[in-house]
């Protein structure tokens, strides 16, 4: 990683077949073998599913089902 590249962030989330891929990432920070992105754009589709995963995620851990 070289800190200020731009990359495409790719998430695979699961129960799901197709990945999230968010195009226009660029690197923020690199420490050892851990690195930090900034998300430059994003489409309202790939942040609809990300505070989905979010909102399933709180769920789980606060007892509920999701």
């Amino acid at each position: 990683m070289e800190l200020g590249k731009q990359v495409t962030v790719r998430l695979f989330i699961p129960g799901t077949d197709i990945p999230i891929d968010m195009e226009q990432a660029q690197i923020q920070w690199i420490h050892d073998q851990t690195f930090d992105v900034r998300f430059l754009e994003i489409r309202q589709s790939e942040l609809d599913e990300l505070e989905q995963l979010i909102d399933e995620y709180i769920a789980l851990n606060e007892g509920g089902q999701a």
